[in-house]
């Protein structure tokens, strides 16, 4: 009785993984299923998604998980932005509603971008993406690495110590 169901499972994964993609589809991420899932629930994803973007030369790629319609990344605030702002774009509910049992209510991950309280989310968050916000942002970072590295890295250099963060 469950030897049906893994064989159909096991047939689509091969089936899925091994379709070969279309020309225009992103880069796929050079690592496997499982480290790939390690990755993105490890403290370390935001730079480990950095290093791949500059290791692939590619703000939008893909990961090697057989999700149905694939599992993307976007990388650039640009592209962030257009896909939060587009209002024809959703999410299969279907594929995200067994999160909801494992966190136990909905939250912005799960919930669909039509909801009124996902329109709000939205709103707040599109602001930050700015072209304007994010120039703004990266003066004010610039600013503090220029004061880090003045302050800190030069005595350190002076003083012939290591830097171990």
């Amino acid at each position: 009785a469950i030897l049906l169901p893994l064989i159909l499972v096991v047939g689509w994964a091969v089936v899925a993984l091994s379709r070969p993609p279309a020309k225009d589809a992103p880069l796929k991420v050079p690592v496997g299923i499982m480290k790939s899932m390690r990755m993105m629930a490890s403290p370390e994803a935001p730079w480990w998604y950095l290093q791949l973007r500059e290791t692939l030369g590619s703000s939008i790629f893909q990961h090697n998980i057989p999700a149905p319609g694939g599992m993307y990344v976007v990388c650039a605030s640009k592209h962030q932005r257009e896909v939060l702002l587009d209002r024809t774009s959703d999410k299969l509910l279907h594929m995200y509603s067994s999160f909801d049992t494992i966190m136990g209510h909905k939250s912005m991950f799960t919930s669909s971008t039509l909801d009124p309280c996902c329109r709000h989310m939205r709103k707040a968050v599109a602001h930050s993406l700015s072209s304007s916000e994010v120039d703004r942002m990266n003066s004010i970072c610039t600013k503090y690495v220029k004061e880090w590295e003045t302050n800190f890295l030069e005595k350190l250099a002076d003083t012939d110590a290591t830097f171990d963060p």
